[in-house]
């Protein structure tokens, strides 16, 4: 956005100027100069920084009316995102930046960050939510760009009814 602004900007600047007669050959439209400049500006929001790209559009409509958890974390385990749904599995307000250990500690010891690049089945995390045993199935998958890990996606999906159901049959057996 700020490029295209600046895009305009340098656009009205030839106009301007040759309506103040302060150009480098009178009586001549500088006005073309603007628009060339205009349209670079904006060639390059489009093209070389994604104005339109769908990856943000698509991050906010999919991402956070998941109904699991997600968090996204960096090569060195600190929270660089997290959806509407993980909210309420955080102890604090403000977690990004902030090391997975540190704002999910029981979550981060029973989950493991993989430094290959595979991805790690789902394993059964148990949180106490408000004096309630809550469970979660969490999944661990690595983010990887040209061949190398650079964060992890962890999914945490509410399985404590199944759980439950899993718990019950086997008191019962």
């Amino acid at each position: 956005l700020l490029v295209l602004l600046a895009g305009s900007v340098f656009a009205s600047v030839p106009n301007v100027a040759s309506n103040l007669g302060v150009v480098p050959v009178p009586g001549y439209d500088h006005t073309p100069f603007g628009i060339a400049s205009f349209v670079i500006c904006a060639g390059y929001a489009v093209f070389g920084m994604g104005m339109f790209d769908i990856r943000p559009v698509a991050r906010d409509a999919l991402l956070d009316e998941v109904e699991d958890a997600v968090l996204v974390l960096d090569a060195d385990g600190r929270l660089v995102d997290v959806n509407a749904a993980s909210e309420a599995l955080l102890a604090t307000a403000d977690p990004l930046g902030r090391p997975f250990d540190d704002v999910l500690p029981a979550v981060a010891a029973s989950v493991e960050l993989p430094d290959d690049g595979a991805a790690r089945p789902t394993g059964t995390v148990t949180l106490d939510r408000g004096g309630e045993t809550v469970y979660y199935a969490s999944q661990v998958k690595p983010i990887t760009k040209q061949g190398s890990v650079v964060g992890y996606s962890v999914a945490l999906r509410d399985v404590t009814d199944r759980e439950s159901y899993r718990r019950k049959l086997e008191e019962r057996n």
